[in-house]
């Protein structure tokens, strides 16, 4: 795939001025060989890089909560999607200009459809959960997830093992944020009747890498 080389300059140079790159633009530099297998999302015109090689305990955590999903709504309408491209569209809002990958995504199928060979999911998922990552910790915590629940997804987990925290945010209940740790079971509002038992997906993970763990 041919790029021209000064928008490939200006992509790779972005600085805290050099926010106007568009959708389109950033769908022909995330589908270049040169970043194959790179997570990239597009957020306020600016490419970020995600922890695309994040650490054994990170794909752990993803890898279990997804199972567990997958269990619980096996033979559904649900569909579960693993760091795929998201356009958050809805109503009232329209299309959000900025592009996200999830860890993890559940969207309902008859709602929210993936079209013909697009590698997007555009619409509003039921669910979305980010497994924390040092580099972009931060960041999820706050703008991305803001974005998520103001589009209309039901309910969003923020699950960071180095601090044992795990916080599920909901436009579904009346309880609007919950905390829990790594010992606790925890059950969406969505799912009815899906429990997911953390202090399980503790025992399998390294627990040397973390300070609060005895």
């Amino acid at each position: 795939m041919k790029m021209d080389l000064v928008l490939y300059s200006k992509l790779l140079s972005q600085d805290e001025t050099n926010h106007d790159i568009s959708y389109e633009d950033f769908k022909n530099y995330a589908a270049h060989p040169i970043n194959r297998n790179k997570r990239l999302e597009l957020i306020d015109g600016k490419i970020v890089f995600m922890a695309g090689n994040a650490n054994l305990n990170h794909h752990r955590v993803a890898d279990e909560i997804r199972d567990c999903l997958k269990r619980h709504l096996k033979g559904g309408h649900y569909e579960i999607l693993i760091d795929f491209n998201l356009r958050l569209v809805n109503a009232r809002l329209g299309e959000c200009k900025n592009s996200y990958q999830p860890d993890i995504i559940v969207h309902y199928t008859e709602k929210t459809k993936i079209k013909g060979s697009e590698n997007v999911l555009r619409g509003v998922p039921e669910f979305i959960a980010e497994v924390i990552s040092k580099s972009t910790g931060d960041y999820e915590c706050s703008q991305k997830k803001d974005i998520y629940l103001k589009y209309g997804v039901k309910e969003v987990w923020l699950v960071d093992l180095p601090k044992n925290k795990i916080t599920v945010y909901s436009n579904y209940s009346n309880k609007k944020r919950r905390d829990y740790t790594f010992y606790d079971e925890i059950e969406t509002s969505v799912f009815p009747g899906l429990i997911i038992d953390f202090g399980e997906i503790l025992e399998i993970v390294d627990t040397s890498e973390l300070s609060w763990f005895e």
